[in-house]
């Protein structure tokens, strides 16, 4: 068995020849450890052959007993110098690879450009893999050029080597362990606050907010900037033309402030925990008044769960009117969960079917119910005909 590969494309960039790393093609075969052979022999042969001068031909065994033929060319017009060639090579491939630089934006254009409308007019169902090859330079070796640009804005020799460590510290560049160590006594001068990355630092904190809700009588400081970043309904609330982009204080109607404390710290931490069934609803009521409809599916999961985990006699002793749950999340478009909540009153026929509540079910809603409930009535008279013969004098029980 052996497969075909034809490679395409330049991993090169314009780093020097001692810097550049190995190619991709030897990089994978030659070393990978499904490539057959001990590590003396020569596990890779190179042979540009006379009938393709532009294609490098390497030969290996993968998994064994698998023989591996790749044909790479790194040369980016070969489609134009000699089209009738490269056709019959692509042609006869099981797999096309298609490489180039992350560093070369030249190399990505051609790729986008050039290759792969070539390759979509020449292939019809191979396989094609693009690869992006190398490593995105971080700029570490641009400190030197760096540092000397400061000490020419800079006379104070003093000034420069503070500015230096605060942009370390800013940046996290590593340095000499005496770079480091200065950093870490620039960073105790500082307050804590200054260094706590998590936003729930901020959250219903007046430092640096420029946003206050009023709700209930009470008022909640926010941070503009979160809040844009986050929701959509309040990112065109506070850009648009309406009063709240212009106002500092921002009144909020239909929502206690518990729960929409609960709504900004998801908003500020992406996560939440409702303290039960009840909050989570009123949550998901915020959610939906403001379009965040993975907090909706979270208070709908959140829900969910917990109704599956009690047992049948908490359910016929809890207070939680489960017909309004149900109406409640249709009115706020929850169809996942008004769904799921039909299902579990039918499911659970006999507990619901003796609440006051239950009464209050649509006629449609009561349909469903009856269809769908369980036990259903044909396996309550199968039942009541089996325990009705059982102690019949029919039926007796005889000891052998």
């Amino acid at each position: 068995m052996s497969i075909h590969i034809v490679a395409l494309g330049n991993e090169g960039d314009t780093f020097h020849q001692d810097n550049r790393p190995s190619g991709l093609i030897r990089t994978y075969l030659g070393r990978s450890p499904l490539v057959s052979g001990d590590e003396s022999s020569l596990l890779l042969n190179a042979a540009s052959t006379v009938a393709r001068p532009v294609f490098t031909e390497y030969q290996a065994s993968a998994f064994g007993n698998v023989k591996l033929v790749v044909h790479d060319c790194p040369v980016w017009d070969i489609f134009d110098s000699d089209w009738y060639t490269s056709r019959n090579l692509i042609g006869g491939a099981d797999i096309i690879v298609i490489k180039y630089n992350v560093n070369d934006k030249f190399s990505f254009h051609e790729v986008k450009d050039n290759y792969i409308p070539v390759i979509k007019r020449a292939l019809n169902s191979v396989p094609v893999i693009i690869a992006a090859v190398g490593t995105r330079q971080n700029g570490a070796f641009q400190w030197e050029e760096l540092e000397e640009d400061i000490r020419k804005k800079l006379k104070d020799s003093g000034d420069v080597s503070n500015v230096i460590e605060k942009v370390k510290c800013i940046l996290k560049t590593p340095g000499k362990i005496n770079c480091l160590r200065n950093c870490k006594t620039y960073q105790a001068r500082k307050p804590l606050w200054f260094y706590n990355t998590s936003l729930k630092f901020f959250l219903n904190k007046p430092m640096l907010a420029d946003v206050v809700f009023e709700i209930q009588g009470t008022t909640v400081p926010a941070h503009r900037a979160i809040l844009v970043a986050r929701c959509e309904v309040m990112a065109a609330m506070f850009n648009g033309n309406y009063m709240e982009a212009k106002s500092v204080l921002i009144p909020v109607y239909g929502v206690s402030k518990e729960t929409f404390l609960s709504f900004l710290e998801y908003l500020y931490t992406d996560s939440c925990c409702p303290a039960g069934i009840f909050q989570a609803m009123c949550l998901l009521i915020c959610a939906e008044m403001y379009q965040v409809s993975r907090l909706q599916h979270i208070c709908e999961l959140f829900i969910i769960t917990q109704l599956q985990s009690m047992p049948s006699r908490e359910l016929a002793s809890m207070n939680l009117d489960i017909v309004d749950l149900l109406k409640k999340a249709k009115f706020h478009h929850s169809d996942c969960l008004s769904t799921w909540l039909l299902h579990f009153i039918a499911t659970n026929y006999l507990i619901f079917s003796q609440k006051p509540e239950f009464q209050d079910l649509s006629v449609e809603e009561r349909s469903f119910v009856e269809k769908h409930r369980w036990p259903s009535n044909m396996y309550l008279k199968q039942l009541a005909e089996y325990r009705k013969y059982i102690h019949s004098r029919k039926c007796r029980c005889l000891v052998m």
